[in-house]
């Protein structure tokens, strides 16, 4: 699924990197693999992402160009931060 459609709150994996510049997701964090959340909706049908205890915010071209799964086997990567700190 894009990532404009993943649920909220749910452990998710990022499968496929599909945006223009995959140079800028990959200093972002966003790798093929990666364990995210999408934490709320930003401006203009953007995302606010966790990516461990870092929090990103991404247009929503961007996000629509992103492909996840969910990753029921994992916790929430918020929750695997707020453990370590």
């Amino acid at each position: 699924m894009r990532l404009t459609e993943a649920p909220f709150g749910v452990p998710l994996r990022l499968t496929a990197v599909g945006v223009g510049d995959p140079l800028r997701m990959r200093e972002l964090g966003l790798r093929v693999g990666c364990a995210l959340e999408v934490t709320q909706r930003a401006g203009f049908g953007g995302r606010v992402l966790a990516l461990g205890p870092t929090r990103i915010a991404l247009d929503h071209v961007s996000c629509a160009a992103l492909d996840v799964e969910p990753d029921a086997g994992r916790p929430s990567p918020r929750l695997c931060a707020e453990v370590s700190a």
